[in-house]
C-alpha cells in the first residue's frame, strides 16, 4: 500500500505542465580576476523552490541556494576561482520535478587602461537627456510596434507631445563627439538610459529593467561603443545611477523576490515628504528619518529596501556590472541622502576596491550646510542625534570607505564618504545673480564657505541641470548677464557642469498652456539639428509631429547669430581652461566683491598664475590697482614689476594700469610678476 501511493506522488510530480523552468538570470556574466568574486545571482523563472543549482561544465562554485518561499526567483551564490575557465557554462537547477537550465558566461578582463579613469577639476562635464538631444537611430523609434521582447513597453513617440519620447538615442550621442570633443568638454554625464517602460518615462529615472538598455536608446553594445569612441576622442563618461527606487512597472513590484525588497507596496506605502533636513537635524524625530528612507520618491517609483541583504548585493553587483562591461569613468549618483547610509557606505566601498580612480558624485539637493555633510570634514556624518563630531576624513579611499561601512550600528554609520557633492550652495548664488537680484556677492560668499567641505575642488559647479529652469531663462533671456555667470563658472574653482544647449543659450520651448520654464518637459527640449529624420521606426512621417529639422545647431552655418556669439564665448573659454592648468585646479585667492559688481580673483600653481576679472553691473567700471593690491601682497609679489597679458586678445598690460571694462565685462589674464 505505502509503495502504491509512492509511486502516485512520484508520477504527480512528474507529471506535465508543471515542471521547473528557468527565464533569466541577473547578473547575465561576471568576469574572472574581480576583487568582487563572490556573485549572487537571481534567477527568474517557474516553480524555483527546493532546486540545486551547479555550472555544467564545473567551474563557478555554487556555494548556497535560497528561494525565501517563492516560486519564480531563486538567489544563488557563487564563487568565482581565479582559476576559473573564461567562456560559456551552463547553469542547471534540479529537483524532484527534472531540471531547468540556463546559459550564463565568465568572461576576461579587458585592460583597465583608458577605463575607468574617474573625473576631477581637470575636467568639464556635459549633462545630456539622451531622448532630447540627438535621434541617430530612427529604427527604434516606436509608434505603433514594439521590438521582439519588449512588447510591455509604453508607446509614446511623439515629438508632438512634451512628455512623450522623441527619439533621441546613444548612437545620437555617438555621432556629435566630434561636436563636443571641438566644443572643449572633456566629460559626458548621460541621464539614466536603463529600461523605462512606463508611461511618460522618457527622462529614465523610472527603471523597469536593471540590466537592460532601454531599445529606444539602443543596446548595451551600442552603449559600450559610445564609451570606447569617446575615449579614443580624449572624452570620458559618466553613468546616471539609481540606488534608491525603480519604476512601478517594474516586474519586481506585482512579484518581489523576496517579502521585504520595497518599502510597502503599490496600495500601501507611505510617499516620501522629501524632508532633506531630518536626516542631519539634531532635534528631528527618528519617524522624519524614516520617512526619507523609506518612503516612495514618487507613487510611480517604489523605494528599494537596501537594509534586505539580497536588495543590498544586487544593486552593487548591478553596478560594478556596468562598470566593467563598459568601461566607463564615473557615477553620478541619483536623490543620494534617501539611500541608507549604511548601504550608501558598502557601495561606495565596492567600488572603490574594483575602482580605485572611479569618481562618484552625489546628489545631495540641498544648501551648502547640508551637502558638505556628505563629503565634509566638519562632521563624522553619524545620523543619530548627538553624535556629530569633528573628524577628518579622506572620501575616495578604500580604507575611509572601510571604516565608513563598518559601523555596528547603522544608525551612526557615516555620511561623508562621497568623493564629490554636486555644489548646490553655489547653484543658487549664481540663481540670484541670474535672477537679478544681486551681483556676484552671492558667489564670493558661497565660496568663502568652502571649509566646510573635505575637497572643494572635487565639488561640480552648474548653473543649471535637467531639473530646473534653464539659466538663461532665469536671466529672462538676457545674453550678457548669463554669459557673466558663465565666465564665474568656468574660472572659479571646482569641476564645472553645463546642460546640453547651454553653449548655445538655447531655452525652454514654452508654449501657451505650459508657460512655466521650470516645466520638466520644457527645460527638456530638442536640442536643434539632433533630429533630421522625422519620422518613426516604419520609416512613417508622424502625423501632427514637427518636420525633421531645417537647421543644425551642431553647425556654425546652422546657428543663429546670437547662438554662434554664446557658442564661441564659451567654446573660447572652455578651450581657456584646457590649457591652463590654473584654471582648473590652481590654488584660488579671491578679493571682495566691490559695491558697483567689480569682482576679482587669482588661480595659481607653481608654473602659472591667472588673474580673472568681472563687472557684473550694467554700466562700465574702472578697476584702480589698489583694488588688486591684496593679491601681490599675498604672493609677496612687487607690483611695479607685474605685468598681464589678456588671455584672449593677447595684448599685455602693467599692473599699475587701471582696468577698464565695459557693462557685463570678462577679462582673463596671465600674470607674470
Amino acid at each position: 500500500m505505502i509503495r502504491s501511493l509512492l509511486c502516485l506522488v512520484l508520477i504527480g510530480l512528474s507529471a506535465p505542465g508543471i515542471a521547473q523552468r528557468l527565464d533569466r538570470v541577473d547578473p547575465p556574466n561576471w568576469w574572472v580576476g574581480m576583487e568582487h568574486d563572490t556573485v549572487e545571482l537571481l534567477l527568474y523563472g517557474q516553480d524555483l523552490a527546493g532546486l540545486k543549482p551547479r555550472f555544467d561544465p564545473p567551474g563557478p562554485v555554487v556555494l548556497s541556494a535560497n528561494s525565501f518561499g517563492s516560486t519564480t526567483h531563486l538567489f544563488v551564490q557563487v564563487h568565482i576561482p581565479a582559476e576559473a575557465r573564461v567562456g560559456p557554462y551552463r547553469l542547471v537547477a534540479s529537483g524532484l520535478r527534472g531540471q531547468a537550465s540556463i546559459d550564463w558566461a565568465l568572461e576576461e578582463r579587458l585592460p583597465g587602461e583608458g577605463r575607468y579613469q574617474g573625473f576631477g577639476p581637470q575636467d568639464v562635464l556635459y549633462l545630456i537627456t539622451p531622448d532630447r538631444f540627438a535621434d541617430g537611430s530612427p529604427a527604434n523609434n516606436y509608434r505603433t510596434e514594439a521590438p521582439p521582447g519588449a512588447e510591455h513597453l509604453e508607446l509614446e513617440f511623439a515629438r508632438a507631445e512634451p512628455g512623450h519620447w522623441h527619439g533621441g538615442d546613444l548612437m545620437g550621442i555617438l555621432q556629435h563627439l566630434d561636436y563636443l570633443a571641438d566644443l572643449g568638454i572633456t566629460t559626458i554625464w548621460i541621464n539614466p538610459f536603463l529600461e523605462n517602460a512606463g508611461r511618460g518615462s522618457y527622462h529614465g529615472y523610472a527603471a523597469t529593467d536593471l540590466y537592460r538598455v532601454d531599445p529606444r536608446f539602443g543596446h548595451v553594445d551600442v552603449y559600450a561603443e559610445l564609451v570606447e569612441a569617446a575615449h579614443l576622442k580624449g572624452l570620458k563618461v559618466v553613468f546616471d545611477h539609481v540606488n534608491n527606487h525603480v519604476g512601478v512597472r517594474h516586474p519586481w513590484v506585482a512579484d518581489p523576490p523576496t517579502p521585504t525588497w520595497f518599502h510597502g507596496t503599490v496600495d500601501a506605502h507611505e510617499r516620501d515628504p522629501h524632508h532633506l533636513t531630518a536626516l542631519l537635524d539634531p532635534y528631528a524625530p527618528q519617524a522624519l528619518r524614516d520617512q526619507l528612507h523609506q518612503g516612495w520618491f514618487a507613487d510611480a517609483m517604489p523605494d528599494l529596501n537596501q537594509r534586505d541583504p539580497y536588495v543590498a548585493r544586487y544593486l552593487i553587483q548591478q553596478t560594478l556590472w556596468w562598470v566593467e562591461r563598459s568601461g566607463l569613468d564615473g557615477i553620478r549618483e541619483d536623490t543620494w541622502p534617501y539611500s541608507y547610509p549604511d548601504f550608501s557606505a558598502r557601495w561606495m566601498l565596492a567600488i572603490a576596491r574594483e575602482y580605485p580612480d572611479l569618481t562618484v558624485v552625489g546628489e545631495c539637493w540641498g544648501n551648502t550646510a547640508f551637502t558638505a555633510a556628505f563629503q565634509g570634514p566638519a562632521f563624522d556624518g553619524s545620523v543619530a542625534s548627538g553624535q556629530m563630531q569633528n573628524k577628518p576624513n579622506v572620501p575616495n579611499s578604500a580604507e575611509h570607505q572601510e571604516k565608513a561601512s563598518s559601523s555596528a550600528n547603522p544608525e551612526t554609520t557615516r555620511l561623508n564618504v562621497l568623493p564629490s557633492v554636486m555644489d548646490f550652495g553655489l547653484m543658487e548664488a549664481f540663481d540670484r545673480y541670474l535672477l537679478g537680484q544681486s551681483t556676484l556677492y552671492p558667489v564670493h560668499e558661497r565660496l568663502a564657505t568652502d571649509g566646510m567641505f573635505a575637497d572643494p575642488a572635487m565639488l561640480v559647479t552648474f548653473l543649471g541641470n535637467h531639473d530646473m529652469a534653464r539659466a538663461i531663462d532665469r536671466a529672462k533671456g538676457d545674453a550678457d548677464r548669463y554669459k557673466v555667470a558663465l565666465f564665474a563658472l568656468l574660472t572659479v574653482r571646482g569641476i564645472p557642469q553645463l546642460l546640453y544647449g547651454e553653449e548655445i543659450g538655447m531655452r525652454a520651448a514654452l508654449d501657451p498652456d505650459r508657460p512655466d520654464p521650470n516645466e520638466h518637459t520644457a527645460l527638456r527640449r530638442d536640442f536643434p539639428g539632433g533630429f533630421p529624420h522625422g519620422m518613426d521606426a516604419q520609416g512613417q512621417d508622424v502625423p501632427d509631429d514637427p518636420d525633421a529639422d531645417f537647421r543644425s545647431a551642431f553647425t556654425a552655418e546652422g546657428r543663429t547669430p546670437r547662438e554662434n556669439a554664446l557658442f564661441d564665448f564659451t567654446r573660447a573659454l572652455l578651450q581657456l581652461r584646457k590649457a591652463h592648468p590654473a584654471l582648473q585646479h590652481g590654488r584660488m585667492v579671491q578679493l571682495t566683491p566691490r559695491w558697483d559688481g567689480v569682482w576679482a580673483w587669482l588661480r595659481q600653481t607653481e608654473n602659472e598664475s591667472i588673474l580673472c576679472v568681472v563687472n557684473s553691473g550694467s554700466t562700465a567700471q574702472t578697476i584702480a590697482p589698489e583694488y588688486l593690491h591684496p593679491l601681490w601682497d599675498d604672493l609677496g609679489w612687487n607690483e611695479r614689476s607685474i605685468t598681464f597679458q589678456d588671455l584672449f586678445t593677447e595684448r599685455t598690460l602693467s599692473a599699475a594700469t587701471p582696468l577698464e571694462l565695459p557693462a557685463y565685462g570678462t577679462a582673463v589674464f596671465l600674470v607674470k610678476p
